[in-house]
């Protein structure tokens, strides 16, 4: 395949600048579009291997969430996975997108849940990498003490804190590679959108805010609304996903609920990051899930 050219620009948006990463083969803007949703703490970095590997029959664009990477932050409350959605609408609206293929990862899955079930019919196929773990989170909302100190005084425990001290860059590395269960190497490759030079040093640019997100007290009925739509997803869970699951019963009961030919799990081999870690495990069955809405519509 030849090589795939990375390019970057800003979209305007009402709170500020959205750091938008276009990855194009050929430059050719005109293939079937395809969305990548980074999740939690994370960069649009973390999908560069995976568009390395995918095939260049596909228009790839992925972004930073705000607050993340080059992004700026949305100022205000404590945010939530729902307003991450709005972030899509962005991109897609002025991109100019009828329909796009999606593939997200980890919280990233939510926040194209959210954008789905509020704009039915955009998104043609949805791949959720490790995402489905993240359903687990609404299990806060049966717990309302435990919710409001997760979501809210948590959030403002943070608020005025300062930045942590800058590290040197190996330290910051190696700190990467245990929080995210990766190669100092995998680390590497994240680090390169969400680090910046401090005399010398190195610090983190995420909005450490952004480290404590809102989770909306959703009702299973309604969350099972939300995930339960038309589009066709499939949902790829690593076996060695080491991710702690807080409320296991409604994470396995919720997954139960969805699973029909429309919502399919599937299991791969790997960790949490394995998208970037051994792309070469999830890239055949994301391009096979992709050539099947291909082939219905023939």
């Amino acid at each position: 395949m030849p090589e795939i050219v990375m390019k970057e620009w800003f979209l305007n948006v009402p709170w500020g600048k959205l750091a938008i990463v276009p990855v194009l083969s050929w430059g050719d803007p005109f293939l079937p579009p395809t969305l990548l949703v980074h999740g939690f703490m994370d960069t649009a970095a973390t999908f560069i291997p995976l568009v390395n590997a995918m095939p260049a029959t596909y228009h790839y664009v992925t972004f930073d969430l705000p607050g993340c990477g080059h992004s700026d932050t949305i100022p205000g409350p404590p945010l939530s996975p729902l307003h991450f959605a709005e972030t899509i609408r962005q991109v897609v609206e002025q991109q100019g997108w009828d329909t796009f293929y999606c593939i997200a990862h980890s919280m990233g899955y939510l926040i194209s849940a959210y954008y789905n079930a509020a704009h039915p019919g955009r998104i043609r196929r949805l791949v959720s990498l490790a995402g489905a773990i993240g359903i687990q989170i609404h299990g806060l909302a049966e717990l309302p003490k435990h919710w409001f100190d997760v979501s809210i005084d948590s959030y403002y425990r943070r608020y005025f804190h300062q930045p942590p001290p800058p590290l040197s860059y190996k330290k910051a590395i190696q700190s990467l590679a245990k929080a995210r269960d990766v190669s100092e190497e995998d680390a590497a490759i994240l680090a390169s959108r969400c680090l910046e030079s401090v005399n010398g040093n190195c610090r983190f640019t995420w909005d450490i805010k952004a480290k404590k997100l809102y989770v909306p007290p959703i009702a299973p009925d309604t969350l099972y609304s939300i995930l339960s739509t038309p589009t066709p997803t499939l949902c790829l869970v690593p076996t060695e996903d080491n991710t702690p699951i807080t409320f296991e019963d409604y994470h396995v009961t919720m997954l139960e609920r969805l699973t029909n030919e429309r919502f399919v799990l599937v299991s791969v081999p790997g960790g949490h990051s394995v998208h970037l870690t051994n792309p070469e495990v999830v890239v055949p069955k994301i391009v096979k899930f992709f050539e099947e809405d291909v082939r219905a519509k023939l």
